[in-house]
């Protein structure tokens, strides 16, 4: 295969949906990673009556048996990654305070929000390695920033901002040979953000899309498409 290959993340839905359509409509071969296959195979199908190259990859980030097969599955077939988003996550917070959250919840939200992208991150870092263009990117929040931190969502919140070290750790484990890199998509209409945020799902992926096809990006930057962000 002659296009570059990307594996997003949580694509059966929402941003990761659309990044996959703006990455593959920049000539990328789309692994939609998710790990529900109906859902996953639909969301592939929908992207391949718009032209997209693409294909349903299986992969739950709370497993840690199911990333490592995923990452043998793409060994096998590819023997290459160019891009990767991490950019499955989920909000369990439903309103609580930081008193009020479970500790179950909370473990699961790093489970699913901070263990997966690293576990995700390391299985796939060899092929990573083996691109001559590898970008990284984790897809955070504003809510992560500690300069922005309030009271709510203190599970999903405190993962983000979990996320963002580990950004900066892998970043330093890359050298400047695989960027990688923490967006902030805004926030925007999906099943987590609600019908009342100000942003479409296309113009949430939009950032992943430039992070992962601009030529010479830095690394470990926390970004949105305005410029860069404070952690």
């Amino acid at each position: 295969m002659n296009r570059k290959i990307a594996l997003i993340t949580g694509a059966n839905k929402g941003i990761g949906l659309a990044a996959a359509g703006q990455i593959a409509a920049a000539g990328f071969h789309v692994l939609v990673g998710a790990r529900d296959a109906h859902k996953g195979e639909a969301a592939v199908a929908q992207l391949k009556e718009s032209g997209a190259s693409a294909e349903y990859l299986e992969i739950d980030v709370s497993d840690a048996t199911s990333i490592e097969r995923a990452g043998k599955v793409v060994a096998e077939k590819f023997g290459v990654l160019d891009v990767l988003v991490n950019n499955a996550a989920v909000a369990l917070d439903d309103g609580r305070g930081v008193l009020e959250v479970s500790l179950e919840d909370f473990r699961a939200t790093f489970e699913t929000n901070v263990f997966g992208p690293l576990l995700v991150s390391r299985a796939f870092w060899p092929l990573l390695q083996k691109s001559d263009s590898p970008r990284l990117i984790n897809v955070s929040s504003g809510v992560g920033a500690l300069q922005n931190m309030s009271a709510g969502m203190p599970s999903y919140a405190s993962s983000k901002t979990a996320l963002n070290a580990i950004t900066k750790k892998l970043a330093g484990e890359g050298k400047g040979k695989i960027a990688v890199n923490s967006i902030c998509p805004g926030w925007v209409k999906t099943d987590m953000g609600g019908e009342g945020a100000s942003r479409t799902t296309d113009q949430g992926a939009s950032i992943i899309t430039k992070l992962a096809t601009q030529e010479n990006p830095s690394s470990g930057k926390f970004v949105n498409e305005d410029g860069e962000l404070q952690w």
